[in-house]
């Protein structure tokens, strides 16, 4: 360990050494003022990237297990976006209901979702989180969708 240490001192040291001075010609150059708005500047630039990978790394845990498919007629009510672990109610398009386990939620993607797990199952499921007015138009636009010709409601 003290070998690779001793070894790597140096190149360590020169990359210090340049860097201080590249600062130190910044600020006689640029002036201090100018300096600091550079490097703040940098530092939003850099925010900005690691939040972009931090986005990207969302997404892709939620579907590195498998396709980019929502369920059809299974969804969650928002609007609050659950954390894993947590048990959440699924709705059915047919007005039923069962409770499964989250492992992930993304609500980066443009459709917020979560990948669900229903006790018994063999794989999970990827369904969309909608807001309560979208989650009630969707259950019901089905019921509708389910009357037939001809049938009549109950009093």
């Amino acid at each position: 360990p003290d070998e690779a240490y001793d070894s790597s001192a140096p190149s360590l040291w020169s990359m210090l050494r340049h860097e201080v001075s590249g600062t130190v010609q910044d600020l006689r150059q640029k002036g201090a003022v100018n300096a600091f708005r550079d490097a703040a500047l940098d530092a939003v630039d850099l925010a900005k990237d690691a939040g972009g990978m931090i986005a990207q790394g969302i997404k892709t845990a939620v579907n590195r297990d498998g396709p980019d498919q929502l369920e059809d007629g299974i969804f969650i009510q928002g609007p609050t976006i659950p954390e894993t672990g947590d048990i959440v109610t699924l709705l059915f398009t047919d007005g039923t209901n069962m409770n499964a386990r989250v492992l992930t939620a993304d609500s980066l993607s443009e459709q917020p979702r979560a990948k669900v797990m229903i006790d018994g199952a063999e794989e999970p499921l990827l369904v969309p989180i909608l807001d309560p007015a979208t989650a009630q138009k969707t259950l019901a636009d089905a019921t509708e969708r389910d009357v037939k010709v001809g049938d009549v409601p109950n009093p």
